[in-house]
């Protein structure tokens, strides 16, 4: 393998849903369902209450009706009762007469459950200063559909202004990396950062995942490097809450260069790595608390894989990668059955510019399909990168970049699946 170098592609868009982006950047007011499915959250089966108050409720026995709106209720009916004859107080608040608000701090707004799985994950940088602060935008999937836009995570203003990583943990956990405030975790119900170190091994982040302990405790990594033409991985941190676990360098993990790292989708408590030596391996399952490495796919295509990223869709495994000289995205859907042989180059046609791809994630809604950034080759402005969904379907541009503001840059994605 050689260098990486920037090579131009062609990447299609048949829309710019400006509409959508600035959704992302506020929290909605409210969000109107159309069908039952659309309310389900972490798990919990939910309503799609009729006209004129077309918004989800869930099971609530405390309430007459024996259902409650969801927090992303609008006209006031967050976390009210639904009521019995459709009657509510002038002011768009309680039905009248049956309990209002449940008990607790009263309106907190539950952010990370009006967003239903499975999800896209964007982390955006602010370069603003002074004063920055990082976003993470979210989408939730349908597959015969655009992507729904979420409230977007800002930590409530703390998470770092250049997030460079972002990682779906849990139901309720967000794990994002940056190099002006480390790792920092969110609860995705609050907005609130619940854990954070600044001690990263390495001031570059490159990848965040989760991954399991062999006592089976949550934790989160954070893979980070030296920056250069392309940022290689040297250290990975491993945090439980404020504390850091354990720090692995790829030699110690019987690895070389390695330029990308993932959640494992074979065990919990192992991780995927591209490995680049004379012989390069794809994704190399690793075992880093004996240590111990096999490979899991043989890299037999002609590029440079730079980036990693897997998702577990029912029995099925997705895994996408971003390779360069020559460019195109490469993928890969195990079912379990036979040797997993990685697929493409995939790559758009018809584009609005040129355009070099940065990363890419798989789609967990349709079997060989992609989510990918990709910048314009035509532009010097830092913000002109595009969130695209390309591949099995055609391609379409989700979010062009310039519309966030000449301070904010998507930089790197994730995707989540129930």
């Amino acid at each position: 393998m050689t260098t990486p170098t920037r090579t131009l592609v062609a990447v299609a868009a048949t829309a710019t849903l400006a509409a959508v982006v600035a959704a992302c950047y506020d929290v909605p007011s409210a969000f109107v369902c159309s069908r039952n499915d659309q309310c389900t959250a972490a798990g919990d089966p939910g309503t799609c209450e009729p006209a004129p108050h077309p918004y989800c409720s869930h099971a609530d026995p405390s309430c007459p009706s024996g259902r409650r709106f969801r927090p992303w209720a609008g006209e006031g009916l967050s976390n009210a009762c639904v009521s019995l004859d459709g009657n509510y107080d002038t002011d768009g608040g309680a039905p009248s007469g049956d309990g209002g608000n449940p008990p607790g701090d009263g309106g907190t707004p539950d952010l990370g459950t009006g967003c239903a799985l499975p999800q896209l994950l964007v982390a955006a940088e602010d370069f603003t200063t002074p004063g920055g602060v990082g976003h993470i935008l979210r989408f939730s999937l349908d597959g015969n559909g655009p992507p729904h836009p979420c409230a977007t995570l800002t930590g409530s203003g703390g998470l770092g202004a250049l997030v460079d990583a972002v990682a779906w943990i849990s139901d309720t956990r967000v794990a994002a990396a940056s190099r002006d405030r480390g790792y920092q975790l969110i609860d995705s119900t609050t907005d609130v950062v619940v854990a954070s170190s600044p001690s990263l091994s390495n001031t570059n982040p490159v990848d965040v995942f989760p991954i399991r302990s062999t006592t089976d405790e949550q934790l989160v990594a954070v893979a980070s490097g030296q920056a250069g033409a392309q940022v290689q991985i040297s250290h990975v941190d491993v945090f439980a809450g404020n504390q850091k676990r354990a720090t692995w360098t790829p030699p110690q993990l019987g690895l070389s260069t390695v330029y990308s790292m993932t959640r494992s989708l074979l065990d919990p408590r192992h991780l995927f790595a591209t490995n680049n030596t004379v012989t390069s391996t794809a994704a190399m399952e690793v075992d880093p608390w004996g240590p111990s490495h096999t490979v899991y796919v043989d890299d037999t295509t002609t590029s440079l894989l730079t980036t990693i990223a897997s998702v577990q869709v029912g029995t099925v495994r997705r895994t996408a990668w971003t390779g360069t000289s020559p460019y195109g995205a490469y993928f890969l859907d195990d079912n379990g059955s036979g040797m997993p042989t990685i697929a493409g180059p995939t790559t758009c046609a018809t584009p609005p510019a040129a355009c070099t791809l940065v990363h890419v994630v798989p789609d967990p809604t349709l079997s060989g399909r992609l989510f990918g950034l990709c910048d314009d080759d035509t532009s010097t402005m830092p913000n002109a990168r595009y969130l695209i969904r390309f591949g099995a379907g055609g391609c379409t541009t989700i979010v062009d970049g310039r519309t966030l503001g000449a301070n904010r840059r998507m930089f790197r994605l994730a995707v989540a699946a129930p």
